[in-house]
This record gives structure tokens, sequence and C-alpha cells, in this order.
């Protein structure tokens, strides 16, 4: 909890634009791992998915909560819903939790396989 009083000293203000509202509070472990995993001043970069479906959510309000958070403590965590190469650009706003297609496994590898030697 140390770490969290140290690092965290500023006070948050709304920094993030979203156009769609975020999802609602989920039981994502992101939002307790942030703040001890990036606990240094930088730009990190963060992307909740689920492997058995290929899907990348959008970020929930406790995450955007953290996110604001860390933003006014120099800690920038880069939500790669919005910038995400692997993403077919699909979005799904249906139900509680927006999110994206990820490529098929085969698609990256045709796309990217070269740039990232596989």
């Amino acid at each position: 909890m140390n770490i969290l009083i140290n690092i965290l000293k500023n006070e948050s203000k709304k920094i993030n634009n979203h156009t769609l509202p975020p999802n609602v509070a989920g039981n994502c472990p992101e939002f307790l791992v942030w703040p001890v995993v990036c606990n240094q001043v930088g730009s990190y970069k963060s992307l909740c998915f689920n492997m058995s479906q290929e899907i990348a959510y959008r970020c929930c309000t406790h995450c955007e909560m953290t996110l604001e958070k860390l933003g006014a403590n120099n800690i920038q965590i880069d939500d790669l819903w919005h910038t995400a190469l692997l993403s077919t650009g699909d979005i799904s706003n249906t139900g509680v939790y927006p999110w994206r297609k990820l490529k098929e496994r085969d698609q990256i590898l045709t796309e990217y396989g070269k740039l990232i030697n596989l």
C-alpha cells in the first residue's frame, strides 16, 4: 500500500476523451495491477482481451478511473483498444462490454511475420 501512497500523490482529473462510454465495471484485475506493475513515471501499453474468443475489450469504468489517477502522476497507459494493429477494426457495442475482434493468427503472421522474424 505504501507504494501506491508514495507514487500517486497528485489528484486526478478527466484526461480521457473517448467517443463511446466506457464499459461498466467488470471483474478485471487490471485496475488493481497497473499501479503496482507500472509504478514508475513513463508510458505503458495494456490490452484487456479474451483468448478463448479472440476479442479485445474496451477499458471498464474502474480502469478508466485508474488511468486518470495514474495519468495525473505522469504514468501514461495506452489502452490498445484504440491503437492495436491486431484488431480487425470491427467494433461491437452490443451488451455492456464493447469489444473488437482480433485478427486470426495466420493473418497476423502473414502481415507482420517478416517484421518480427517468426
